[in-house]
């Protein structure tokens, strides 16, 4: 399908999922920071250019060359021992399926980055408390946060009266307003 079609039938899951994909964004940065690896910009970048095209900035995207941009900084989880890796690699992960969806190589699913947003709190969970059970850790305040923003973002899309742009525009906002990334990390 090309992102025209795309763009035109699902510009709010689109933005639904860019809008996780904000709150996944400091896990790289951090790893990258720590470990003096990857490029937080080319993520950025790749952000900022999902938000523009949701929002139906006239401009043409080949998404299939942003998902060769990603592909030099994504981390390499065999090489590393460091817990960071994980959370930095599901971010790439993300990233990569939005541009994949995008670029019409396959559907897209919001369920599909729900559950990654969600794997990648419960593999935090279990370095930090490994001592929680399952339906603990699906009461964690993590987890419990992370529905409340699929919530949030839901609603905020449903309700919103506004044109596709500003809609967008105010996503994004919201989106990049929250102070700590899906997994607690504070952000600059």
């Amino acid at each position: 399908m090309k992102f025209e079609n795309l763009l035109a039938t699902s510009w709010r899951d689109i933005a639904y999922c860019t809008a996780l994909l904000e709150r996944m964004y400091p896990n790289y940065c951090l790893f990258s920071e720590l470990t003096e690896s990857g490029d937080a910009k080319v993520l950025r970048n790749g952000l900022d250019t999902l938000w523009a095209s949701c929002a139906g900035h006239e401009q043409t995207v080949d998404f299939n060359k942003q998902l060769e941009k990603l592909e030099p900084v994504m981390p390499d989880s065999e090489n590393c021992e460091f817990f960071g890796v994980r959370p930095a690699a599901d971010a790439c992960v993300a990233l990569a399926m939005l541009f994949d969806c995008c670029a019409g190589n396959q559907p897209l699913e919001t369920e599909a980055f729900e559950k990654l947003y969600c794997s990648t709190i419960m593999a935090y969970l279990e370095f930090v408390q490994p001592e929680l059970n399952a339906e603990q850790a699906q009461q964690h305040e993590l987890m419990v946060d992370a529905e409340a923003y699929f919530a949030e973002l839901r609603q905020r899309l449903a309700e919103d009266a506004l044109p596709q742009k500003d809609s967008v525009k105010a996503l994004k906002s919201f989106a990049g307003s929250i102070a700590v990334s899906n997994i607690g990390i504070a952000t600059q």
